[in-house]
């Protein structure tokens, strides 16, 4: 296993292991806004490191979100737009 690979798994496993009482705290009014800031961010950082990880391990690197392409961007209009009744 690549180091960087362990080192995402070892603060996932971090995460994972203060997230009960982070939801103990929420949902009793215990955490602070400052605390709660303070995890959101650690939330989003460990979002963007396990997005990079996947994007080296799939062999990209992206900088930004992916784009819908402009097929997908386009409204739908119902599913029997342009077909033909029988």
């Amino acid at each position: 296993m690549k180091l960087e690979t362990a080192e995402l798994l070892q603060a996932l496993g971090l995460v994972a292991q203060h997230a009960p009482e982070a939801v103990r705290a929420l949902a009793t009014g215990a955490m602070t806004a400052k605390r709660q800031r303070e995890y959101g961010d650690l939330l989003i950082e460990l979002g963007a490191q396990l997005k990079s990880h996947a994007d080296r391990v799939a062999g990209t690197n992206f900088d930004h979100p992916i784009q819908p392409s402009r097929a997908e961007s386009q409204p739908d209009h119902g599913a029997g737009h342009g077909a033909t009744e029988t």
